[in-house]
């Protein structure tokens, strides 16, 4: 949007310029118009719309997740059923049985939101059954993602030790980490991350 935004400013200036050189009687050639005036100051932006969208990207994605888990807790019961304790004052809250599950169901949300991906993928496989990804290739993008996001938010953009022990050592594909450095996602390696 913000670059179709700039694009179409670029050529309303240039007509715009034309069309008042003309009436001036100044002739000059097509190629002394500067066309990409808004293009160039919005790329110089860059490194922030990158981060603004990873960040988005993985923060709606874990919102739709926590959501859905919310949902089916909420729904199916017997898949909190496990040996994590309540405490005898945090039963005695809730005046239904209904409020102490969902009380029991976001806590594990929150629990499972802050475990991070493998977390989730495994609770999903072993409780419901579901997959959360499709094949290995799904995983690591997905991973990368979600890091790049932590990195954006808690490290300055910088790669640093953890990012790499938990995408791994190895360059995957297109993305190349380099512990210290900012990585920037350019528009073709976001839109590879949000598929």
């Amino acid at each position: 949007l913000v670059v179709e935004m700039a694009t179409r400013l670029d050529k309303s200036r240039n007509v715009a310029a034309k069309a008042l050189d003309s009436v001036r009687g100044k002739v000059r050639e097509d190629k002394e118009y500067n066309e990409k005036i808004m293009v160039e100051k919005v790329s110089s932006y860059a490194e922030h719309f990158s981060r603004n969208m990873i960040v988005g990207a993985a923060n709606n994605f874990f919102t739709y997740i926590s959501e859905m888990l919310q949902i089916v807790l909420s729904k199916r019961h017997e898949v909190l059923k496990s040996s994590e304790k309540v405490t005898t004052e945090e039963v005695q809250q809730f005046t239904r049985i209904s409020e102490l599950i969902s009380f029991i169901a976001d806590r594990k949300v929150h629990e499972l939101s802050y475990g991070g991906l493998k977390g989730i993928e495994l609770f999903l496989k072993d409780r419901l059954g579901v997959l959360l990804f499709k094949n290995d290739h799904e995983r690591m993008l997905l991973t990368i993602l979600a890091e790049l996001r932590n990195i954006h938010t808690h490290n300055r953009g910088r790669v640093n030790e953890l990012f790499l022990s938990r995408v791994g050592r190895l360059q995957y594909g297109k993305f190349q980490f380099v512990c210290g450095e900012k990585f920037h996602a350019d528009f073709d390696e976001f839109t590879i991350l949000s598929r």
